[in-house]
Formats: C-alpha cells, sequence, structure tokens
C-alpha cells in the first residue's frame, strides 16, 4: 500500500531490559474447566485472567495470576471471597507501574444476582488493595485516563470511577452492545461497538459519532487518528473529529483482533497471525502466533505486547468437555518454541468399588489405577489428571490429582494408583456406571495429541458391609474388632475369596483365604497395636476395603 502522507504520529517507547524475555508456553488446567478471558503485559511479564470450576460443581472461581519473562505463576489472586457469590474477571489494565485493575461480572449462579460486577485493585504482588461492586451488568472492558479515573464499559452502562474505585457517575448504553473503550486525555472517552464509536465526555455527554465497517472488533486512538479494525481485515482510518479518512485492506481476516500500538507502529494482532503497520500504514511483516500449526484455527482470542518484543497471546481450548486456559509468547520477529509433547492414558485396573451411606441415597466410591505412557520426545515430570460428572448446580463437578515428579522418559510407561474417578450418587440401581480420566497439563504444557489422553471404562459397584446389611445381601464385619474377625456371610461363598489387612503406611499385617461354601470365618490378627487398619475382601468379580478400628480385647 502506498499513501500520500504518514498518518500517524506516535511517541516512541522505550524498551525495559531489567529481565530478558524468552519465549515460553504454560497451559492451565487447574481443573475441569478453566477459562483464560484476558492478558496485559506488566513489570517484565503477564498478567492474565480468567475463571475455573470448583470441583464440587457448585460455582466457579475467578483468579488473576502473573507470569514472570520466564513462564514461572509469580503470584494468583482468586475472585471467590468478597462478594459472597464469586466474581468472573474479563477485563485487565494496568494502572500505574504497581498494580493492576481486575473487572468482570458477577456469578449469581441459579440464585442471582445477575446483573452486577466488580472491580479490584491488585498490588504487584498479588496482595489485594481495594475492591467494589456495582450495579452494572457484565463489565467486560476497562480504561484507565492519565490522571487515574477508571472506566467500565458493561453490557447495559457505561461507568466512571475515581482512582479508589468509587462510582462517579454512569450512562446508559441503549440498545447496541459496546465492545471497547479508550480515554482521549482525562476529559473526553471514545466508546466502540461492532458497528459505530462514540466520543463522550467524562460525564456522558455525547460529543460526536461515527459509522464503522460491519464486524469491527478492535479500535485505537493515536495521535493523529482513530483507526478501527474488522475481522474481515479492513482497517478505517478516521480523522480526530471522526470523520472518515480512509479504509485499507489488510489482506487477511483478524478473528478476534487487537489493535496494538508499539513505538511508532501499530500491530494488527487475530487468531494466530499479526501484522505490523508503520506510520504511513504500510503493512511490513507479518508473525505466525503458532507457526507450527499447532493448535486449532482461529486460536488465540487476547493479546498483549511488552516492551521487549514479545506477543502475549491467550486462549481457552475445549476438549472432551474440558477446557484449558492457554499463555503462549511469540517474539515479533517469530521466535517461538515447539513442545513435542505427547501422553496416553489407559485404564490399567480399577482396584475396589463400593458405597457409603446407610440409607438411601447410597455414595459410590472406587479406586482406579491408569496407565500413563510417555509418547513424546521430552521427559514428563508433571501430570494433572481429571475426571468430571456432566451434572452440578452451576458447574460441572470433578476430581482433579496433581502429579509431579513423574520423571517419565520418552517411551516409557508408569501407573499411577489410588485415583478416585466421580460418580454419580444414588440408589441401587446405578450399580454400573462408565467413567473416563483425562490426563492434562504434561509439564504444564497443552498436549499436541489429544487423541489418546482420554481413558474411560466401565465401573460395575459392589455395596459396602452396611449397605449389604440394609439391602439384605451383606456380609457382618466387627468394627471396632480385638484379636480377630469374625466374618458372617448371608449365603454360602460361591467362590474363594482373599482377605487382607493392612496398616496406614500400606505394610501388609495378615492374609488369608477364605473356603467356597462357607457362611463365616474368622481372620486372626495377632497382636497389633491399637489404631486404624484397611481391611480388604476380593473375590474374581468383585472387591472392597474396608476402615476398621482394632482395640485390644
Amino acid at each position: 500500500m502506498n499513501h500520500r502522507s504518514s498518518l500517524l504520529s506516535l511517541a516512541v517507547v522505550g524498551l525495559c531490559t531489567a529481565v530478558a524475555q524468552t519465549p515460553f508456553e504454560y497451559a492451565d488446567q487447574r481443573t475441569h474447566n478453566t477459562h483464560y478471558t484476558d492478558i496485559i503485559d506488566q513489570a517484565v511479564g503477564w498478567t492474565v485472567c480468567g475463571h475455573a470450576g470448583m470441583e464440587n460443581g457448585v460455582y466457579d472461581y475467578g483468579f488473576v495470576t502473573h507470569f514472570g519473562a520466564l513462564g514461572d505463576i509469580l503470584w494468583t489472586t482468586n475472585v471467590d471471597a468478597f462478594t459472597g457469590p464469586n466474581g468472573f474477571p474479563s477485563s485487565l489494565a494496568k494502572a500505574g507501574t504497581d498494580h493492576v485493575l481486575a473487572t468482570g461480572m458477577v456469578d449469581g449462579c441459579d440464585t442471582g444476582p445477575f446483573d452486577q460486577s466488580f472491580l479490584m485493585s491488585i498490588a504487584i504482588d498479588g496482595s489485594i488493595e481495594w475492591q467494589q461492586v456495582y450495579g452494572v451488568n457484565g463489565t467486560h472492558d476497562i480504561a484507565v485516563s492519565p490522571n487515574g479515573l477508571i472506566a467500565l464499559l458493561g453490557y447495559d452502562a457505561t461507568l466512571i470511577a475515581s482512582a479508589y474505585g468509587d462510582s462517579l457517575t454512569s450512562w446508559s448504553n441503549g440498545a447496541t452492545d459496546r465492545i471497547q473503550l479508550q480515554w482521549e486525555g482525562d476529559t473526553a472517552l471514545l466508546v466502540s461497538s461492532s458497528a459505530m464509536v462514540e466520543r463522550r465526555s467524562a460525564s456522558g455527554l455525547l460529543l460526536g459519532s461515527a459509522d464503522l465497517l460491519p464486524g469491527t472488533v478492535s479500535m485505537l486512538r493515536t495521535d493523529s487518528n482513530v483507526l478501527a479494525l474488522a475481522q474481515t481485515g479492513s482497517l478505517l482510518v478516521l480523522e480526530q473529529n471522526l470523520s472518515s479518512f480512509d479504509t485499507l485492506d489488510l489482506g487477511t481476516e483478524f478473528p478476534n483482533g487487537a489493535l496494538i500500538q508499539d513505538g511508532v507502529y501499530v500491530w494488527a494482532v487475530g487468531g494466530d497471525h499479526a501484522a505490523r503497520l508503520d506510520p504511513a500504514l504500510d503493512e511490513g511483516p507479518i508473525v505466525a502466533l503458532d507457526p507450527g500449526n499447532e493448535f486449532p484455527d482461529p486460536f488465540f482470542t487476547a493479546h498483549a505486547l511488552d516492551g521487549q518484543g514479545y506477543f502475549g497471546t491467550t486462549a481457552t481450548l475445549f476438549f472432551n468437555s474440558r477446557t484449558t486456559g492457554i499463555l503462549r509468547t511469540v517474539g515479533t520477529s517469530g521466535d517461538h518454541v515447539l513442545h513435542p509433547i505427547n501422553v496416553s492414558a489407559t485404564i490399567a485396573s480399577i482396584d475396589s468399588a463400593w458405597f457409603t451411606g446407610t440409607d438411601v441415597p447410597y455414595f459410590p466410591h472406587a479406586s482406579v489405577s491408569v496407565r500413563i505412557a510417555n509418547q513424546g520426545t521430552e521427559t514428563v515430570q508433571r501430570l494433572f489428571l481429571n475426571t468430571r460428572y456432566n451434572y452440578g448446580i452451576c458447574s460441572a463437578p470433578g476430581i482433579t490429582g496433581i502429579y509431579d515428579g513423574l520423571d517419565l522418559l520418552p517411551g516409557e510407561d508408569t501407573v499411577i494408583t489410588g485415583i478416585h474417578p466421580f460418580l454419580l450418587y444414588g440408589t441401587l440401581s446405578v450399580l454400573h456406571q462408565e467413567f473416563c480420566i483425562a490426563a492434562l497439563s504434561p509439564n504444564d504444557l497443552y498436549d499436541r495429541d489429544m487423541s489418546d489422553n482420554l481413558a474411560c471404562d466401565t465401573l460395575h459397584l459392589i455395596l459396602g458391609v452396611n449397605e449389604l446389611m440394609n439391602a439384605g445381601l451383606g456380609i457382618s464385619i466387627p468394627n471396632p474388632f480385638t484379636d480377630h474377625l469374625d466374618l458372617h456371610f448371608p449365603f454360602p461363598t460361591s467362590e474363594e475369596l482373599r482377605v487382607r489387612m493392612f496398616d496406614t503406611s500400606g505394610r501388609s499385617i495378615t492374609e488369608a483365604l477364605v473356603p467356597k461354601s462357607v457362611t463365616s470365618f474368622s481372620l486372626q490378627t495377632g497382636s497389633i497395636a491399637d489404631g486404624a487398619f484397611l481391611f480388604r475382601i476380593e473375590g474374581t468379580r468383585s472387591s472392597f476395603t474396608r476402615a476398621l478400628v482394632h482395640t485390644a480385647p
């Protein structure tokens, strides 16, 4: 593209060189339901926000996490206490050099409130400085003026607050959803939707407006112009008074697009690439944010650019009813890291299954072993294993275990024991349940081949001792016991059974075989100390484990 004169007048920004930046990646799968929503560069690092599911399926919780330049987590602040319900942060902004502002909607779950938003100030060490709640629905963008005034963009209103979060004024957004706002000094504000931009005073007075191209996804005010990027790749250039100046075609689409100022340049970023524009808006190099085509397209949804020439990009990836928050950095020169990471998961064995509860509903439990194989080329040290269930109160419930120090070399496998899948409670009619366990975030990275890291099986439940007695089917076991256990079966045993006793460290105390066709058996436990022990009985088709207490006779 050739233009008659320079369109942009941009201040040159000095580079921060305190800590060398390197490309990195991080896959956040702390639970089965983790979303990343925004990112900013801050203090030679990156701050991201999002929300994650509670494992019990009641509410989600919001978080703000700060990563260092090398990808290490420096702090995480949860947004789950001050409002009663939890907050879902959706937008971040820097306020000065030493703290960050986070805003988003308050999660009303199934009881409300459904039309409130929060704002919180977090110091660079992760501590909460102050926090406020407003009667504005779904704040999703935030901007800070030079003197510290805070503008919050909600679905139904725009709100202006002081530097400490005190509400000063607000005005209705009307029927059009607004997507972005930006201060012009301390007294005027640009507010855009996907089809128009308004200039308003800090008190909400309409000062001017202009139509934008359909599908506008980002707006940027420079010293000379107002730029608006459409998802189609068209760039509308407006004069300061919002009159139209030019329309440019960047030659590619920009889903989830953003315009970012970088010294004398402007970057148009979206999906999986970024295009650099010089002061005359001539297009320079295009940087691939996914050079190896490793992720679904379009992938990245939030973008930032630091002072050292690195993009920080975040996304939320969906896999088998689970979501992952992804953070990746790529240099403006295209430097990046590849991670040929790949693990597979299969059910090695169902070690035991049982019920607890002495009356309906019964609560099923199981202990499962999972075989993990390293199919990639990097040693796997850390892994998440997750089970989930589809039905919860306000989100899907699940259980996530974190396993460190695996030292699993390429081509090797290992068996992880003692995994308890999330199961549906109910009555005696739910004795057969399918469950799945997902292997997630090997080495805190996104698994490049997700086709083999979900292990599924069907669990055939038996009832524990108390429940068997209630159902008129069961074994009688004394608890506490003394120097022996007298087992009584309601019917002659149909097979030989193995019974064993362990202490809490897993050391075998005693074991024996119960013959076939008997209705009682006495297990001699010998001279053992008082305390808790585990009793286990196994057959070819069923088994269960029960905690028992020994007391002196």
